[in-house]
């Protein structure tokens, strides 16, 4: 026997929009469920659904090492990176919250930098918008930092919103990093963004010719910053506490351990990729 249909649901579910700052149009933020009740003005008002609760979350951005740096801003293709993290959310009030952190720096990094260091940010969800903006940057005594690959953006909502109901169902927490890779795609080169992508129209590609920018789509300038990303609520995070800062040593810094150990290497690195081949090939020559 067939069964009879289901009595609708008394509950409409309608998306949540906010407007990106970035391209300015509407970008999915979560759901509103929500119901229409008709009653006669004599009768008590029904019961309401359950309220989203507030509560106090940590989020853990661990930032590991970067590799593939192909941009350089001093001579022998090297630079004296840090990486610049910037944290933004916004809760379900509209109130921000915005932190700004960077890493120690790498002083004479070729094509890699590490730095394996924490940093922990306040949340209060269910928020409506949580991002961290990374750049990497080349560090300068005299003159403002130079920024070696445009800032990319790691989003956190999905994450946020999984952490929060999981905690609103008295789920434990799972304990487990996310492990990303932030890959940095284009860059600045005199007052223009270089790489990335292809120009939409010929129009375009004449513009990019006459300006002295290249077309093509050439992955190998792509520079891929792994970290680790975690958010926990709060007693979890007074149970389990850590420490800003360094977790583990760096590898591949330039010291006096790497020069005894490691001549070779230390020539390499002060001397940079390029002019420790052409050296070799010299002193080879010469030979």
């Amino acid at each position: 026997p067939s069964r009879p249909p289901s009595p609708k649901s008394p509950l409409e579910i309608q998306e949540v929009l906010r407007q990106d700052e970035d391209t300015e149009t509407g970008v999915r933020a979560g759901l509103c469920r929500m119901f229409i009740d008709m009653a006669s003005t004599s009768q008590s008002a029904p019961e309401l659904p359950l309220q989203l609760e507030e509560h106090e979350f940590e989020v853990r951005l661990k930032i590991l090492h970067v590799e593939n740096v192909k941009i350089f801003k001093d001579f022998g293709e090297r630079n004296d990176l840090f990486v610049r993290v910037r944290y933004k959310s916004i809760d379900m009030q509209g109130e921000e919250i915005k932190e700004y952190r960077v890493t120690q720096t790498h002083k004479w990094a070729n094509t890699e930098a590490s730095w394996n260091e924490l940093f922990t940010f306040k949340l209060t969800g269910l928020a409506s918008c949580t991002k961290i903006e990374l750049a990497l940057l080349d560090q300068d005594a005299l003159s403002a930092h130079d920024l070696v690959y445009d800032p990319q953006v790691l989003n956190c909502d999905h994450l946020a919103s999984h952490t929060y109901y999981n905690w609103r169902e008295n789920k434990p927490h799972e304990g487990i990093a996310l492990q990303e890779t932030i890959t940095f795609d284009t860059w600045p080169r005199k007052g223009k963004v270089v790489g990335g992508g292809l120009p939409c129209f010929q129009c375009c590609r004449r513009r990019a010719a006459n300006a002295g920018i290249s077309t093509k789509f050439d992955k190998s300038f792509f520079a891929k910053l792994h970290v680790q990303l975690e958010i926990v609520p709060v007693e979890y995070a007074l149970e389990e506490p850590v420490e800003q800062g360094a977790f583990a040593p760096p590898k591949d810094r330039l010291s006096m351990q790497m020069l005894a150990t490691n001549p070779m290497k230390t020539a390499k690195v002060m001397l940079g990729p390029k002019l420790y081949r052409q050296a070799r090939l010299s002193i080879g020559g010469f030979v």
